[in-house]
């Protein structure tokens, strides 16, 4: 009798009812654990939120501070220091040791006013039941002391960095204050580097979810539908579709499916080094179908006279316009070139709307995905990016209410959660 197997088999077995006995008896225990993780992690998300959002009340304060100083305006010096003084005013009058100071603060209001007369006893009058202090108003401590007021001189502090032909700034991932030229140039870099390995990590990114949603996408556009016979021709523009992912399934949609072959397809890129990954992937694609695609490289904030207004009948973009510049500026030009009637319609990671996906998302996002574009591109970097831009990218209400401010119309809800929220398609139709 073989006793060897069979002592394994029963240790196996004894194993596995304890381990389902653990599993039983300890199971709701794991759970919450998990539970309380997935918590705090949200949690330390928000916080992150929450100091993001004070940074940027602070700069809006000192840009408000800085319009009303000295060098920028006549009236600015005085309007700081009457601000200066009163924040001390409120302060000291917390203690009744600073009433000589506070009333030195107001001499100093009243007699810096031009053309004022007014002496400070017909302003305030000294409480008859306080004695009167000698403190300075230098040796007085407040627990908020006015702040100067904000140099906005170029010789005596740094300009912060900006658009050279508009001011604005953005940000690159998590860093803010680049100018969009600046952005541009960086996400080139980006995409250069990973331009040959950009749908192989797609797939290990999501578990190839994306071809799913990409299909889905090609899908719900339907091109090359068209009821006149022969079919009405079409004209897509696809944008940031460098590697022609998105392209290539609407023609086959459109030829194959729809029976359409009067639809053509420009691929526009700024990045030449994806552009090139899409020609030499075309060269496998029909006659026909090569034959009614052609690529151009430019900058979806300002077409080209190659794509004139009101020309296009479908524009795409497909996870790729978080990485804009200028998100805004893209939107209306967009509208441009669309004719009445034309639809816009974008592809793009968004907000998960389940807490338990979100946090483990954000943790397979931050953890996971820069570490395998490390292993497999050579390139953490570039991913880490990536996560950061999806982060950073606006939520789908948001985004749905920067469309319409472009001019669409966006009918229902206006766009449709993928996985959760995890991806969504929005769409908005140009005006007849």
């Amino acid at each position: 009798m073989a006793t060897g197997p069979n002592v394994a088999i029963g240790l196996t077995v004894i194993f596995l009812v304890a381990l389902c006995c653990c599993v039983a008896y300890k199971g709701k225990v794991w759970v919450k654990q998990f539970a309380v993780m997935m918590f705090e992690s949200k949690k330390a998300q928000q916080q992150v939120n929450q100091r993001r959002a004070r940074r940027e009340e602070r700069e809006l304060a000192e840009e408000e501070e800085s319009d009303l100083s000295p060098s920028s305006n006549p009236r600015g010096g005085h309007i700081h220091k009457l601000r200066s003084s009163k924040t001390n005013i409120k302060t000291m009058a917390v203690h009744p040791a600073g009433t000589g100071a506070m009333r030195a603060a107001v001499r100093t209001i009243i007699s810096s006013r031009p053309g004022t007369t007014t002496t400070p006893h017909s302003f305030i009058s000294r409480p008859r039941h306080v004695t009167t202090p000698t403190t300075k108003i230098k040796t007085f401590c407040t627990t908020t002391p006015a702040r100067a007021p904000i140099p906005t001189s170029s010789t005596s502090s740094p300009a912060q960095p900006s658009d050279s032909s508009n001011g604005r700034t953005t940000h690159f991932g998590f860093q803010d204050g680049l100018s969009e030229t600046e952005k541009t140039e960086r996400v080139a870099g980006v995409f250069h580097s990973v331009a040959e390995s950009y749908d192989r990590m797609n797939d290990l990114m999501s578990f190839g979810v994306h071809r799913i949603w990409k299909d889905h996408f090609v899908t719900s556009l339907n091109p090359g539908l068209s009821s006149a016979t022969p079919p009405t021709p079409q004209r897509i523009l696809d944008i940031a579709g460098g590697t022609g992912d998105i392209a290539f399934r609407m023609l086959h949609h459109a030829h194959v499916l729809n029976h359409n072959p009067n639809v053509h397809v420009t691929i526009s890129d700024i990045n030449a080094s994806m552009l090139a990954v899409g020609k030499s992937r075309s060269q496998s694609l029909p006659a026909s179908q090569q034959a009614a695609l052609s690529f151009l490289k430019a900058d979806a904030t300002s077409l080209p006279p190659q794509i004139p207004s009101a020309s296009i009948d479908l524009y795409t973009v497909a996870f790729g316009i978080r990485n804009f510049a200028n998100i805004p500026l893209a939107l209306r030009e967009a509208h441009r070139v669309l004719k009445p009637g034309g639809v816009f319609a974008c592809l793009e990671f968004s907000k998960v709307n389940n807490f338990v996906l979100d946090a483990a998302y954000k943790r397979w996002s931050f953890g996971a995905i820069p570490l395998i574009g490390q292993l497999v591109a050579g390139d953490r970097d570039s991913y880490q990016y990536l996560v950061e831009s999806i982060e950073r990218f606006p939520s789908q209400e948001r985004f749905r209410r920067m469309i319409e401010d472009a001019g669409f119309v966006v009918g229902g809800r206006g766009y449709e959660d993928l996985t959760g929220g995890v991806a969504a398609i929005h769409k908005g139709m140009k005006p007849l």
